[in-house]
């Protein structure tokens, strides 16, 4: 009588040590795509938000009929403020890229001048921002003298 040997179920280690080389692999080459789709991500939050916060700071004159500005004060922040008395008061914290996680990377090209908004909502001056990320990828927001924001 022949006695069949039962067929051995699973894998060896060989097979698996080759599956997990070519995971390895794939996981290293999609690393640097990643990382800039992550610091694309960071560079369009941080754009919206400092559309919305110019957006804020126009609605703020408006409805309080006073002079409203956004001042930056470094490469990395801004803030807030109204003229209250003769004087800057701020109305909310300061933004900081360095301390939000989902703006982290991201810096003005330069620390632009405070934009001002008047009673009626106008522009002191027109401005332009420019965000860039650690990528060297850049979204540029503008402030018009009527008062008009436009994220590019």
């Amino acid at each position: 009588m022949t006695r069949h040997r039962k067929a051995a179920k699973g894998f060896t280690v060989i097979e698996l040590v080759i599956v997990l080389a070519i995971l390895s692999l794939v996981a290293v080459l999609s690393l640097p795509g990643l990382m800039k789709s992550v610091s694309h991500y960071r560079l369009g939050t941080a754009s919206r938000g400092l559309v919305t916060d110019l957006r804020l700071a126009r609605h703020l004159a408006l409805k309080e009929n006073r002079a409203v500005r956004v001042n930056f004060l470094t490469q990395r922040s801004y803030r807030i403020e109204r003229f209250v008395a003769g004087n800057w008061i701020p109305v909310s914290g300061t933004v900081s890229f360095s301390d939000d996680h989902t703006r982290r990377g991201i810096i003005f090209s330069t620390t632009p001048d405070p934009v001002e908004f008047d009673y009626v909502g106008r522009a002191k001056a027109a401005a332009e921002m420019r965000l860039v990320s650690e990528n060297g990828e850049e979204r540029t927001v503008e402030v018009f003298t009527t008062g008009r924001i436009v994220e590019d």
